[in-house]
């Protein structure tokens, strides 16, 4: 009796991985339906120059959730939350840090005259709504809901196309309503996703904040998580310098119609992020060859569906861009080499985010960035086509990979049989993943 009720059991602990993993992976897709969705809106109404202006918005808006999510969502999936004063803190953290980033990036695009002071307001807003959003995200993904995660986005896409509808009856639709439509869309998926949480993390903690706590290991992280959106920023301001906007907008109307593909990884990034976080107390040596395993099927997967659907860019691609232009099946594939090598950087960067010295995983992302950019910006400064852009940056993720990979995580493991370690590793040892 005891066989086939083993049997069952193990059965039954796959479906709820699978259903898990599922989840990631929808969670990520359902999130790109708002932002494709959008920008799909932009290229038809506005063409390649004002896709690009919008690309250009939306990545500013991007870097800052990375900042947010390193510096609250990572604490909150690897730090114990139930703690009192870690869940203060993490409050406390969510609204300075949302605002400062909020702020800033409304004053940079006004400031070099990317939109005008209406617009920038406008920007601040979607901001805001976009970065608390997506710690609500974080907190329900933190708990392995991914599915819960589905509908807080559909939400708020049924919300924000529902916006450009109205508009559009009554005005015609520009920058300023694919940025209210922004807002409104993220404001809805808030309110819905409110309700879906514990009544714990609903409740505002008025308990003494430990704010250091937080700081010592979210800080970390806040630098880690932002190095590579903030690297494409700089490249896409390159390119725009460059080659202009319009240019830029089509290289990004091919990034967006190989979107899909990027996204299912990273959706995989963020499931594989929550479990190593769970599964801190396995062997290292163990996790590194589960990581090997998924970065080889991962950046296999994303190589062939970029293929297919670079060789299916001619019909496919109107739906994208409509008819104001085309998308070009060489800048496809340069994106889908692109999500191979996220594909085959996410399962080591996820489990050095959890397990390694926190210091030298920085060192190595900051000299990768610096390099990248350097190889990106001689090549685009000489003339260089811009297909070139997401090529150098695909080659910097595998080289950075390589790294965490043969030399960073081994030295942790060295490290965690030495009392030495960074501030970041003992918070991180002695907290528990959230509940």
């Amino acid at each position: 009796m005891s066989r086939p009720h083993s049997r069952a059991s193990r059965l039954a602990g796959v479906g709820r991985r699978v259903a898990v993993v599922g989840g990631a992976v929808a969670a990520q897709l359902s999130q790109a339906l708002l932002s494709f969705g959008l920008q799909a809106i932009v290229a038809h109404t506005l063409g390649a120059g004002g896709l690009g202006t919008y690309a250009l918005i939306y990545s500013v808006i991007v870097t800052s959730s990375a900042l947010t999510g390193g510096l609250v969502g990572d604490s909150l999936t690897v730090l114990d939350r139930s703690q009192p004063p870690i869940r203060a803190a993490l409050q406390h953290w969510a609204l300075s840090s949302t605002t400062a980033a909020s702020v800033l990036t409304a004053a940079a695009l006004v400031g070099f005259g990317v939109v005008d002071l209406v617009t920038g307001v406008i920007v601040a807003a979607a901001s805001a709504t976009f970065l608390l959003e997506g710690l609500l995200r974080r907190i329900l993904m933190a708990e392995l809901r991914f599915w819960s995660v589905v509908v807080v986005d559909g939400v708020s896409l049924v919300a924000s196309l529902a916006t450009l509808g109205v508009w559009a009856a009554a005005a015609t639709l520009d920058l300023d309503a694919m940025l209210v439509a922004l807002v409104v869309g993220q404001v809805a998926g808030t309110l819905a996703g409110l309700p879906l949480l514990s009544a714990e993390d609903r409740r505002w903690s008025w308990s003494r904040a430990d704010l250091r706590a937080v700081w010592s290991y979210g800080s970390l992280r806040a630098v880690q998580q932002t190095i590579r959106p903030l690297l494409l920023t700089l490249v896409r301001v390159l390119v725009i310098v460059e080659a202009g906007r319009e240019a830029f907008g089509r290289l990004e109307a091919a990034r967006i119609y190989v979107a899909p593909g990027i996204l299912v990884i990273q959706g995989l990034g963020t499931y594989l992020f929550a479990s190593y976080a769970r599964d801190r107390t396995s062997p290292l040596s163990r996790l590194v060859r589960r990581a090997d395993r998924t970065a080889v099927a991962m950046a296999v997967a994303a190589l062939a569906a970029g293929a297919l659907a670079s060789a299916l860019a001619g019909p496919l691609g109107p739906v994208i861009t409509g008819s104001s232009f085309s998308i070009d099946p060489v800048e496809a594939l340069a994106w889908a080499a692109f999500a191979a090598a996220t594909a085959a950087n996410a399962p080591y960067a996820s489990l050095a985010a959890v397990r390694a010295r926190q210091a030298a995983v920085i060192r190595n992302a900051v000299l990768v960035a610096v390099a990248t950019l350097a190889v990106a910006a001689g090549l685009l400064l000489t003339g260089a086509p811009v297909v070139l852009a997401p090529l150098v940056i695909a080659g910097g993720l595998v080289v950075q990979a390589l790294v965490l990979r043969n030399r960073i995580l081994p030295g942790s493991e060295q490290a965690a049989a030495t009392p030495s370690g960074t501030a970041a590793d003992d918070v991180a040892g002695r907290s528990e993943a959230g509940p």
